[in-house]
């Protein structure tokens, strides 16, 4: 299924992007730093995708990335977010929400943005 949807997310969006379950970058995201013009990719890893929200947009980014029930099928979900690129400047997206069960039952997150 992983890889069915990542492949899906591919398809239609700029970037695909793995989050652990504190919504943190813990994959690939050459797509993610081209579109935000970052020159180190991997100086991503580790980062907070909520530091890359523009602070107008928080609110909206926790109540749709919150899994309230971690035990039922999250449904797939997209909204509207800004993220601040390399310069500062504002980049509108679309976001692609799917989050589900890693390795241990831990909840991750795969984001398709565009």
């Amino acid at each position: 299924q992983h890889s069915a949807v990542t492949s899906l997310l591919s398809m239609v969006c700029d970037a695909v992007v793995e989050l652990d379950g504190e919504l943190c970058i813990a994959g690939d995201c050459l797509g993610l730093a081209n579109a935000l013009f970052q020159s180190q990719p991997k100086a991503l890893l580790g980062t907070s995708l909520k530091q890359l929200v523009l602070e107008e947009d928080h609110l909206s980014f926790e109540d749709h990335m919150v899994c309230h029930d971690k035990s039922a099928m999250q449904p797939v979900n997209m909204f509207h977010v800004k993220l601040r690129d390399c310069w500062g400047n504002a980049v509108p997206m679309e976001l692609f929400h799917v989050p589900y069960c890693g390795m241990g039952e831990e909840i991750r997150h795969l984001v398709g943005l565009r």
